[in-house]
């Protein structure tokens, strides 16, 4: 497995009227990463969803979790899970960030 020790990252993508900001977080607990999606949602407040996935290297193995965020089960935090995996990556996860139904000033990359 490829352990992640880069900085965290995002990108931020406009489909129709959704905003989807997608993070790479690197963490070496799960306390760890879920601070980093704490803080995420406090500069996101107005956000609809934040779906995460991460894999943590331990000492028994690897803890891999992810967490949909209200959407359908399977269909957010899974597929980012999916990528860890398929990539193996581990001491890193994913959160994606959802704004749907936005008017036209509201997809500016300020928000």
């Amino acid at each position: 497995m490829d352990v992640i020790d880069q900085a965290s990252q995002s990108e931020e993508l406009v489909v129709n009227k959704s905003k989807f900001i997608g993070y790479t977080l690197v963490a070496q607990s799960r306390s760890g990463f879920l601070t980093q999606v704490h803080n995420i949602q406090k500069k996101n407040p107005g956000c609809n969803h934040i779906a995460f996935a991460y894999q943590i290297k331990t000492q028994s193995g690897v803890d891999s979790y992810f967490n949909d965020a209200g959407e359908p089960s399977g269909t957010a935090g899974k597929p980012l899970l999916n990528i860890l995996e398929m990539k193996h990556i581990t001491n890193s996860g994913l959160a994606a960030v959802s704004y749907t139904h936005l008017r036209a000033h509201e997809t500016r990359h300020d928000l």
